[in-house]
């Protein structure tokens, strides 16, 4: 009986200590269940997944400036030459709507490693709806230790366009009238690095042009002038300095540009009765202002000797000065301009400009005694990307004249 009572004790003891541990294990299970429900994460993280998705989509206005920017060809030869190819559409009232193409490589003389900046070459068209039409080659070499340059360009083409005769008074008085003008213009220009950003070189260049179709009042225009030469054709060399420390070239934010030409067009080299000069000379001037604000100055001069033919003169006009009148109504044998821009970027890509500034034609040194000077201002949109301007959309004003251009880059 003593065994059976020790058995039976034994048997209760170890039932209740069983008993005990799974109470044990359910307490502690409850615990960790309250401990888990009281740090379980509220995150839906297949919500943020699809937000994630979605933010990383382009926006309309990306898918816009990308569409504008991408090359419609692009491909790297075994050289190591990127080549693209791109096209689109411009307007200026001279023009009227246009489609513009272009081949462009760059290229790197010397071997991928070193410093030398890249080289460009680029072949261009353009065709508008008035029977305008250009070609151009151009391109920069830069040789290996970015010390020498070699610059060169050849265009050509024919513009149907509108005159009023010639001098300042002409473009005032004189209603329009209608002529085509055909020409070709090339030129090659050497420069070497003296010292930092200070340049010099040689240029060599020649020019032709010829006026036709031109209606009565173009003929009677020309008469009353003395510029009865309907054709020139005239080549040329010279000299160049130059000193820039912008930037960056496309579109500088800082920085100073200097340049001076001045070139003789000996009466041998072409159809003219007497040999004649040239001087041109340009400054830009980038200076950052605040937040994305820019403000560039570009101060111009172009001056022939008076016996150069009507066809070479500067004019009026164009998509980088004096933007509030159409190319030609004023040209002289002389011209000189400045101009102020301010540019703001406004969201993004986007940005808007505002620019004014002054010009004057005149036949000589001793005409600027009673100066005549025409204004000019506007307003423009950019649109830009990769740290250039792809797009830009001018509205200028002038003296009785306006102008709207639709073009890429900026204007200086």
């Amino acid at each position: 009986m003593r065994y059976i009572f020790w058995a039976v004790t034994i048997l209760i003891v170890a039932i209740q200590n069983v008993a005990a541990q799974e109470s044990v294990t359910s307490a502690q299970t409850d615990i960790a269940k309250q401990k888990q429900a009281a740090v379980q994460d509220p995150t839906n993280y297949e919500s943020v997944r699809y937000y994630l998705d979605r933010a990383s989509q382009p926006t309309f206005l990306q898918r816009i400036t990308n569409s504008l920017v991408r090359p419609v060809s692009k491909r790297r030869v075994p050289s190591g030459v990127d080549v693209n190819a791109n096209f689109g559409l411009a307007y200026t009232q001279q023009t009227n709507v246009a489609v513009a193409a272009a081949l462009y490589a760059t290229y790197r003389v010397g071997k991928d490693d070193t410093p030398t900046p890249l080289s460009h070459l680029s072949l261009g068209g353009l065709v508008s709806v008035n029977g305008f039409f250009r070609l151009q080659l151009s391109g920069e070499n830069i040789f290996a230790g970015a010390n020498d340059l070699l610059a060169y360009s050849v265009a050509g083409g024919v513009m149907p366009t509108y005159f009023w005769g010639l001098g300042y008074t002409a473009a005032d008085v004189n209603s329009r009238s209608n002529y085509t003008r055909d020409d070709v213009v090339g030129s090659v220009l050497y420069k070497r690095r003296v010292v930092g950003g200070l340049w010099a070189g040689a240029v060599v260049d020649m020019r032709y042009a010829n006026a036709h179709s031109l209606d009565d009042l173009a003929m009677l225009y020309l008469g009353s002038a003395g510029g009865n030469k309907r054709s020139a054709f005239s080549a040329g060399v010279g000299v160049v300095v130059e000193y820039d420390s912008r930037n960056i070239h496309h579109n500088p934010t800082r920085g100073l540009y200097v340049s001076l030409q001045g070139d003789v067009r000996p009466k041998a080299l072409g159809d003219m009765s007497a040999t004649l000069w040239h001087v041109k000379g340009n400054l830009n001037l980038y200076q950052a202002l605040w937040r994305g604000a820019v403000m560039a100055v570009d101060m111009y001069a172009d001056l022939y000797s008076s016996a150069t033919p009507w066809l070479f003169w500067p004019v009026a006009g164009g998509e980088n000065r004096l933007r509030g009148y159409y190319y030609g109504r004023y040209t002289d044998s002389k011209m000189a301009s400045a101009q102020v821009e301010l540019r703001q970027t406004i969201y993004g890509p986007f940005g808007i400009c505002v620019w004014g500034g002054a010009a004057t034609f005149f036949s000589s040194i001793k005409a600027l005694d009673n100066i005549k000077l025409l204004p000019d201002y506007g307003i423009g949109l950019r649109l830009a990307a990769g740290g250039r301007t792809v797009l830009r959309l001018d509205c200028g004003f002038g003296r009785h004249s306006h102008g709207f251009i639709v073009n890429v880059n900026e204007a200086f």
